[in-house]
């Protein structure tokens, strides 16, 4: 991988539509695969800590399973509650492989 970005997954084991959990340096992420474009946002909701990679991908939206809280992963920008924001990380992908930068 590039300087300063770590291998998440191997590209293929994310279908269009799905969310991956990971932890990289003991950061939990969830990866989200839109329309074959993927994006890296904290796996934690804002709002009580929730486990977002389990919550349902629509578009760019994804949403909290516990409190229906919404994301757009492109930008972070909580769709809930404007001002809210989600950090999220760069994404490279290289030789099939996503790497996500912390």
């Amino acid at each position: 991988p590039p300087v300063g970005f770590e291998v998440a997954l191997h590209k293929d084991a994310l279908a269009p539509g799905e969310v991956a959990e990971i932890i990289i340096d003991g950061t939990a992420i969830a990866i989200c695969n839109v329309a074959g474009e993927y994006h890296a946002v904290s796996n934690a909701c804002p709002h009580a800590g929730s486990s977002l990679g389990q919550g349902a991908l629509s578009s760019t939206h994804l949403r909290c399973p516990d409190h229906d809280w919404a994301f757009d992963v492109t930008s972070g920008s909580c769709q809930s509650l404007p001002g809210v924001k989600l950090p999220i990380y760069a994404v490279h992908i290289e030789h099939e492989v996503v790497c996500v930068k912390l």
